[in-house]
């Protein structure tokens, strides 16, 4: 499949849609989460099931209810708008722009029009293994949502947006990765899993390239979020909002709303994430690592690690000598009481 056969593809209407069209209201025609998982992309999830990557086109003419899943998810608009309600947080979206959401991620789309194109790619979790991290940097913002994603002690409600409409490559990547899904070639696993590699390099390209003048609120959080990661040692709502000039009060409404998440909430599993690094790569001792992630009072740094993850430092690490493979891996739920 060409792109241009993709782009006829996608704008057809399937005979679903055809009836729904006829019948279209934006205050009727309701369709169920097993409807959901029965439209036309059926192919596509048969594939997500046997090797862990894949995607679609949602329904347009009907309503999605509001609905999670067990995978992460990105959203991207190949044509037209929509408004998606994310954890009841109304996030616009328009041609060229993404939104990366979190396993069991409440979200709810309204009606799609004829031309409102929006392109699902679902990745497992068992897709986010060592060798996939070991294509990035770790000190970036959208590898280390993804790592935060195998971590089934935290809380699993936060999205990224991404204003990437000037993205020249980021419409070849996912015309390509489209192409590949629809129409398989006999190494299509290994196509897909580089072209997603592709897709979110350019994503994180779009938190690199964020100036610091003439941006909207949704630009804003993904400087702020570099901050937290940069200086998260010394890091207080009243310092980053200072050092953006914005309102602390506004500033902890922003991130919530933008992200899902409070700031002392990025902010702890930003330390969380460091400190598991340092008890796996590192003999320091636990004092030392806990001032180093901006703890002065190691009691307290026990209690927010036993609440991250069930464990004790000590213990944590006492469990994984030899685990230096899967960088900020979180403990298994065996571990867990």
């Amino acid at each position: 499949m060409t792109p241009e056969k993709l782009d006829t593809f996608l704008r057809a209407l399937t005979e679903q849609e055809k009836i729904d069209k006829k019948k279209w209201s934006r205050a009727s025609s309701t369709v169920s989460m097993e409807q959901i998982l029965k439209k036309d992309s059926q192919m596509i999830l048969d594939h997500f099931s046997l090797f862990s990557l894949g995607g679609g086109r949602h329904f347009r003419f009907s309503p999605y209810p509001a609905h999670s899943h067990h995978w992460v998810e990105l959203n991207y608009m190949y044509s037209g708008s929509c408004v998606q309600k994310v954890n009841g947080t109304e996030i616009f979206l328009r041609k060229g722009q993404a939104l990366l959401l979190d396993q069991d991620t409440l979200h709810e789309l309204p009606v799609l029009g004829e031309d409102d194109i929006l392109l699902n790619i679902y990745i497992a979790k068992n897709h986010l293994t060592s060798s996939f991290f070991s294509r990035f940097s770790q000190n970036n913002l959208v590898s280390r949502f993804l790592i935060n994603t195998m971590n089934e002690s935290l809380s699993h409600d936060s999205f990224l947006f991404f204003p990437s409409e000037n993205r020249r490559r980021l419409p070849l990547f996912l015309a390509e990765y489209f192409c590949e899904l629809y129409d398989p070639s006999e190494c299509f696993q290994d196509i897909l899993s580089s072209l997603l590699v592709l897709i979110l390099t350019e994503l994180m390209e779009v938190c690199k390239n964020q100036s610091s003048a003439g941006i909207g609120p949704t630009s804003s959080v993904l400087q702020i979020l570099k901050y937290i990661e940069k200086n998260y040692r010394t890091a207080t709502l009243t310092s980053v909002a200072a050092h953006f000039n914005l309102n602390p009060d506004y500033l902890s409404r922003l991130l919530k709303k933008q992200t899902g998440s409070s700031f002392q909430t990025l902010l702890t599993r930003q330390r969380m994430i460091t400190a598991q690094l340092l008890l796996r790569s590192s003999t320091s001792p636990i004092r030392q690592i806990a001032a180093e992630i901006g703890y002065e009072n190691v009691s307290f740094f026990y209690q927010k690690f036993r609440e991250a993850f069930h464990l004790s430092p000590g213990e944590y690490r006492a469990g994984f000598p030899d685990c230096t493979d899967f960088p900020f891996s979180p403990p298994d739920s065996r571990h867990n009481p």
